[in-house]
């Protein structure tokens, strides 16, 4: 297969040049772990016009997966962090870029009585913490640090340490401006191929107005959501090669000049779009596929994606959709969900043994003394229990104003 080298002019949507300043384009979103980029298909305005729209939409629906599997962007950046998760029972969480869940809940509370005195109640997930929130109070109060401070020491402290409990979420994939996103992204890897100067034509008008200003009429027309397995080899050959959770972006046409764009994220759901129902160039074949746990693992043009059947792609159907996306769901979570159990345990232990350190070390050692070690073994080996048995420890201690 030959890439089009000629140089291509105008952006597959718009009037405006192609130079080399033009931006470069995600062909699968960067969000996703896209890596490959081109300037040969979408100008700047029109890149940062999606990029803030159809493309965030997309990209938000995956946020939930990305951080519960860590999955980077393609230019690295960390996870998304999520806010006001569902827990069953009630709470509210937050989760960090790193997976923490953190509780969503005011640091502190000043409450003003009739006699003119102050209820302070302060909720932190650490005692170090509180230090942070002293200064607000005294705020509040119309106090000084050091008056906030002489109230706060010496007084008692619950520290609760427990599970975070089941969270509650759905993924929930689709709708007008995510196939937007898609039938922009088979766009572009098709302009790579063939270049944008092909796309400007009346095949391909429809697509493109789809993209540009959505629509139900091309949605409902040429989109559907595809409830049937890939074919068994082709899906072990992609797992093979880029995990089994990988991405995956085929534009394919036949002899009569229709062409269709297949698109798959992380091997949970798969989307097939007419790009054109005739008069697209003849017998094109281009594809994408990435792992986005590890999304410098990626390839244009991988054998097995080529090796598709054009009828195949284009016979997609939504019948079983659903027992077809659990079945995938439930596979992907089998493989990555012990991953993130085992990241979240080491990250938890890490911070466990940080804490009864810090509280018993000096100058970073335990004391050579036997009492010394053992005081840190016991607060140590019973943290972890609780920690490991998913049992709630609760701790009374006294709140201590840090020194300096």
């Amino acid at each position: 297969m030959r890439y089009h080298t000629n140089p291509s002019t105008l952006c597959i949507f718009c009037d405006n040049a192609l130079t080399r300043e033009t931006a470069p384009e995600h062909i699968l979103l960067d969000a996703f772990g896209g890596r490959m980029t081109t300037k040969r298909a979408i100008c700047t305005v029109c890149n940062n016009r999606f990029g803030g729209s159809i493309d965030k939409a997309f990209a938000e629906q995956a946020a939930h997966l990305r951080n519960m599997f860590q999955m980077p962007s393609g230019s690295g950046k960390r996870p998304p962090g999520i806010r006001n998760v569902d827990v069953i029972g009630g709470e509210k969480l937050e989760l960090l870029p790193d997976g923490t869940p953190q509780q969503r809940s005011k640091p502190f509370r000043v409450t003003k009585n009739d006699s003119g005195s102050f209820d302070i109640a302060i909720s932190v997930r650490s005692l170090d913490e509180v230090a942070r929130f002293v200064p607000d109070i005294a705020a509040q109060t119309s106090k000084s640090v050091d008056e906030i401070w002489k109230v706060l020491e010496g007084t008692e402290a619950t520290v609760i340490s427990r599970p975070a409990g089941v969270l509650n979420f759905q993924l929930s994939f689709g709708g007008t401006d995510p196939m937007r996103s898609i039938v922009k992204s088979c766009l572009v890897l098709l302009a790579t191929g063939v270049g944008s100067d092909a796309l400007k034509g009346e095949p391909f008008a429809a697509a493109r107005a789809f993209v540009m200003n959505g629509g139900d009429e091309f949605n409902l027309a040429r989109c559907v959501i595809d409830g049937r397995p890939m074919p068994q080899d082709v899906a072990e050959a992609l797992a093979a090669d880029f995990g089994p959770i990988f991405n995956l972006i085929v534009v394919k046409s036949d002899n009569s000049g229709r062409m269709v764009g297949y698109f798959v994220l992380y091997n949970l759901y798969g989307w097939e779009v007419c790009l054109a129902e005739c008069g697209a160039p003849l017998d094109v074949n281009f594809a994408l596929a990435s792992n986005p746990l590890a999304p410098q693992s990626w390839s244009a043009n991988p054998a097995a994606a080529l090796a598709l059947d054009f009828e195949w792609l284009a016979a997609a159907n939504d019948e079983g959709i659903e027992e077809e996306a659990l079945r995938r769901i439930s596979a992907a979570m089998k493989h990555q969900f012990p991953v993130a159990q085992a990241r979240a345990r080491k990250r938890e232990t890490g911070r466990i043994v940080h804490e009864v350190l810090s509280r018993h070390a000096v100058d970073g050692f335990i004391p050579d003394e036997t009492d010394a070690k053992f005081r840190f073994s016991s607060e140590l080996a019973h943290r972890m229990a609780h920690f490991l048995l998913g049992i709630p420890l609760e701790e009374n201690v006294k709140v201590q104003r840090p020194d300096g």
